[in-house]
């Protein structure tokens, strides 16, 4: 009976929480456990309920589930699953994307690996939002596959405060993605803000931060040309024949990325 790295973790948390009670569990309460985004914990109930591990209930703003006894026979027959605890990590970019640009540094500390899925940030301008979109089409399977899940601004909702939520994710996210264009050094939330934080946590080995050059643009002498960028030979994406190769390329390198994040399997 196989479970998924994000269906696994989904189900293991939901039986912590749940223990012997018969008490429903919400899922913000699963998504602040797993350090999981609420929306992939939503989608992951509903694959999980469509395979009756779990059983969801509708709430005014969201789902709540319990875990059935077919789940926990699933858990059983698979054994224990490492610790729920996340932690920030810098992994060694050099090391894993394509040669061409400036090296990272190397005095950058390595932190402990990350037992559930990787959390991406997109820091980008708006006006380059369909690209952003192709983008994560491209790393769609990472995320069914339950080694990443992403968080960017058109994902905060309606009422709630939006610079604490660009805030509290960036914090949160182990990698940060610049999709950088004429636009995104123009913007000056995007340049002064959440790049100057972005590499405050890479240097301090806290997260990983990718460089993705989306548009040409001159970008030279900027805090970020210095790390390992993509896609290869950091070619802009707009300037590929085929973008979709480009994009590729790009989830290539993320997932090599993340694949340095995460624990062998056993």
């Amino acid at each position: 009976m196989k479970l998924e790295g994000g269906e696994r973790l989904v189900l293991t948390t939901l039986l912590d929480l749940q223990g012997d009670s018969a008490e429903y569990v919400e899922d913000t309460r699963l998504a602040a456990a797993t350090k999981m985004f609420v929306q992939d914990v939503r989608d992951w109930l509903e694959t999980l309920e469509g395979k009756g591990f779990v059983e969801r209930t509708r709430l005014a703003d969201g789902y709540s589930a319990y875990i059935t006894a077919k789940g926990k026979q699933a858990l059983r027959l698979i054994g224990p699953i490492a610790s729920t605890q996340t932690h920030a990590v810098s992994a060694p970019v050099a090391a894993t994307l394509p040669i061409g640009t400036p090296t990272p540094r190397p005095e950058a500390p390595v932190a402990p690996k990350v037992a559930g899925p990787v959390r991406l940030f997109y820091s980008y301008s708006h006006k380059d939002e369909e690209l952003r979109k192709e983008l994560e089409e491209h790393l769609a399977l990472l995320r069914r596959q339950g080694f990443v899940s992403g968080w960017h601004d058109r994902m905060i909702g309606a009422g709630e405060e939006w610079k604490g939520q660009l805030d509290k994710n960036l914090e949160e996210a182990q990698i940060i993605l610049l999709l950088i264009s004429p636009s995104f050094l123009a913007s000056d939330y995007c340049y002064d803000i959440e790049t100057k934080r972005a590499l405050d946590r890479h240097d301090n080995g806290e997260a990983t931060v990718i460089p993705i050059l989306l548009r040409p643009v001159d970008w030279e002498g900027a805090p970020f040309a210095r790390l390992q960028g993509l896609p290869i030979d950091l070619r802009p994406v707009t300037t590929w024949p085929n973008r979709d190769e480009a994009f590729r390329n790009i989830a290539q390198g993320i997932r090599r990325v993340v694949e340095g994040m995460t624990p062998s399997p056993q």
